[in-house]
């Protein structure tokens, strides 16, 4: 275990951040180090990556600080909003990872599929001689996971996205903190503010929908008197696309219609 990594998650939480983290290379060295660890917030990361350094010598170097360029590539795409993966994403400057994972996009039993379902995030090399690549060329960060136990927020794009929404929420209704009498008119406002964050969130395909409201089942006189509210605010995250079942069979309707088609043919010339 990490004792950096035992520690992080405490801090994390408190300023809702996530941890980029680099693990052991292997499968069984990872898998091991993976086991001691779970939190929303760390995402893990292997190999280590190879690079040049000033003196044109190759050295090994943490692949967590390229990782992140990528993230904050991601993030400038979508217009600093945190609601995309970072998975096969192109990392530039390296030579290489430290150590070459088996990785193929259809065989779950190779040593980067198996980090992968371990929750980790590898560096693949491309392959232009592998139909099964993830590239044809270059060296592609793959990941999408953090070390959540919890199935629905082990998508770090979600988590991050969750935080993003709190966040502009916390920030936009400040204002109305100590300023405002709690009256209906303010108490509208403040769920039209919630709800226009959250649909312009839906608009930009960050999440898939949402319901806001002045929750009835929690608000009460009393909490009313102490000016207290409860806003319920429920929305879903888009989930990253990951994983695909095709199902490939014979079509015996085409046979039939090309012998139709034959006949048709056949008694137009007759």
């Amino acid at each position: 275990a990490n004792a950096v990594c035992a520690a992080l998650p405490e801090v994390l939480n408190k300023i809702l951040a996530v941890a980029i983290v680099d693990g052991p290379n292997g499968l069984a060295a990872f898998t091991q180090w993976r086991e001691t660890l779970s939190s929303d917030r760390l995402i893990p990361v292997t190999p280590g990556i190879k690079r040049l350094d000033a003196s044109g010598d190759v050295v090994t170097r943490p692949a967590a600080p390229r990782v992140a360029g990528v993230a904050v590539r991601r993030d400038y795409e979508n217009d600093g909003r945190p609601f995309r993966s970072w998975a096969n994403q192109a990392l530039y400057g390296i030579v290489g990872p430290e150590q070459n994972y088996r990785f193929s996009l259809t065989d779950g039993s190779t040593e980067g599929q198996e980090i992968l379902a371990a929750q980790g995030g590898i560096i693949a090399r491309g392959d232009s001689g592998d139909d099964f690549a993830i590239a044809d060329g270059g060296f592609v960060y793959i990941g999408t996971d953090n070390l959540s136990d919890q199935t629905i927020w082990q998508q770090y794009h979600k988590v991050r996205g969750r935080d993003f929404i709190e966040l502009t929420c916390l920030r936009t209704l400040r204002q109305f903190l100590g300023k405002f009498n709690l009256t209906t008119q303010t108490i509208q406002s403040v769920v039209n503010t919630v709800h226009d964050i959250l649909a312009k969130a839906e608009a930009n395909g960050d999440i898939l929908g949402f319901k806001c409201r002045f929750d009835p089942e929690l608000n009460n006189a009393q909490d009313l008197r102490s000016g207290h509210i409860y806003i319920d605010a429920q929305f879903e995250e888009a989930p990253v696309f990951r994983r695909l079942t095709m199902t490939s069979r014979p079509y015996a309707p085409a046979l039939q219609a090309t012998i139709d088609e034959l006949l048709a043919r056949q008694n137009l010339v007759s």
